[in-house]
Protein backbone atom coordinates (compact mmCIF):
# COMPACT_ATOMS: atom_id res chain seq x y z
CA UNK A 1 0.00 0.00 0.00
CA UNK A 2 2.83 2.44 0.29
CA UNK A 3 4.46 1.28 -2.93
CA UNK A 4 2.47 3.71 -4.37
CA UNK A 5 3.17 6.44 -2.22
CA UNK A 6 6.96 5.68 -2.68
CA UNK A 7 6.13 6.02 -6.57
CA UNK A 8 4.54 9.19 -6.10
CA UNK A 9 7.45 10.97 -4.10
CA UNK A 10 9.85 9.72 -6.50
CA UNK A 11 7.30 11.05 -9.42
CA UNK A 12 7.31 14.27 -8.05
CA UNK A 13 11.06 14.76 -7.03
CA UNK A 14 11.78 13.50 -11.16
CA UNK A 15 9.07 16.45 -11.69
CA UNK A 16 10.52 18.93 -9.85
CA UNK A 17 14.41 18.13 -10.48
CA UNK A 18 13.33 18.57 -14.50
CA UNK A 19 11.45 21.91 -13.88
CA UNK A 20 14.79 23.37 -11.87
CA UNK A 21 16.83 21.77 -15.08
CA UNK A 22 14.43 23.30 -17.34
CA UNK A 23 15.17 26.97 -15.62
Amino acid sequence: MRLITMKVTQYNNSYRRQLRLHR
